[in-house]
């Protein structure tokens, strides 16, 4: 589930972040939903994250609880791989359920947004249990409550680092890090590297030896300011398909988009025979489902072929099994 910043809406923030795309391999679900707005027929939206954010009184929390059981009740969810991110305002409300609702999710992906710390501790600025935060503008308030997880949680935070300037702690608060790193009981000084992924130059800090297989990784996208980054989702998914709320870490049986576009898959549509070749060198087992999750054929593939003739016209998904487990996932469309 990835909610939209402020003044925005569910489908510019499905525009920008684009989740569908992998979804669409990665064999996940993604669920863009709309907040609330004070002004009716207005079509921008914003969260209410706690009490005094958006000036609004609407249970966002309730509302967002609400889809995860309706998808839940609905669709074949997996209720232990269930994963909330969020933009700006949409982080804040990422958090807020973190704080909130933590054993809902495995782990969480929020970018340019932290929680406005109230009754914690936090409160080290002069605006605190929520009066105004000085300097803001315009004016930005504390939240009036505290944030207590429930368990300790894996989390990616992504920011740009134009925005270190901004007075405004929702936006680059320092404590949303040291909050979850603390808590999750990780060493308190990060391993700091840099890498280039997809045009973006990132300053990478990771808090190691988390205490329950938990990670906390802050990735500072240099020069960027406040923005969707180009590497975002697709780090964010490499980092969220790893965490089950059920087992910890997955290490194997997880299944995966590709990479490395090693795999081709033709002619797609098909009306008798999947051609598929690969430059891994690995023997492969394979999975025929349906859109429900139902084996239709499956076995070893051999020479590289698949009779599909005996399934109706349909989108199908191909799973693909090497010899140490791992499995890739890609959809197909029967004539």
């Amino acid at each position: 589930i990835s909610l939209h910043p402020s003044f925005s809406n569910a489908d510019n923030h499905m525009n920008a972040a684009k989740w569908q795309l992998i979804g669409d391999t990665a064999n996940f679900i993604s669920v863009y939903p709309n907040g609330t707005s004070n002004q009716p027929g207005i079509t921008n939206f914003s969260w209410n994250a706690y009490n005094l954010s958006t000036g609004s009184s609407a249970d966002d929390v309730g509302f967002l609880n609400v889809i995860l059981d309706s998808m839940i009740s609905n669709f074949a969810i997996d209720t232990c791989r269930i994963y909330i991110s969020g933009f700006s305002n949409g982080a804040w409300m990422s958090w807020r359920m973190m704080c909130d609702f933590t054993n809902r999710f495995a782990a969480v992906a929020p970018m340019s947004g932290s929680w406005k710390y109230g009754k914690d501790g936090f409160c080290d600025h002069g605006g605190c249990n929520g009066s105004t935060i000085p300097g803001t503008n315009p004016p930005s308030q504390e939240a009036t409550m505290n944030c207590i997880p429930s368990k300790k949680i894996p989390y990616m935070y992504y920011r740009g680092t134009n925005e270190a300037n901004l007075t405004d702690r929702a936006i680059t608060d320092p404590n949303g890090i040291y909050f979850w790193s603390r808590h999750n009981g990780c060493d308190t000084i990060p391993t700091v590297d840099t890498i280039s992924i997809n045009g973006d130059q990132i300053i990478r800090e990771r808090y190691l030896n988390c205490e329950d297989s938990t990670e906390t990784i802050v990735m500072n996208v240099v020069g960027n300011s406040h923005t969707w980054h180009a590497s975002a989702t697709n780090e964010f998914w490499k980092f969220l398909r790893k965490y089950s709320k059920c087992s910890g870490v997955i290490t194997s049986s997880v299944l995966n988009f590709d990479d490395n576009n090693k795999f081709k898959i033709y002619p797609n549509p098909t009306n008798s025979t999947l051609f598929i070749t690969t430059a891994y060198i690995s023997s492969f087992q394979f999975r025929i489902v349906d859109a429900m999750g139902q084996v239709l054929i499956q076995g070893q593939l051999n020479d590289n072929t698949i009779d599909v003739s005996s399934l109706q016209s349909g989108l199908y998904f191909i799973l693909l099994k090497d010899k140490n487990g791992q499995w890739f996932n890609f959809k197909f469309i029967k004539e």
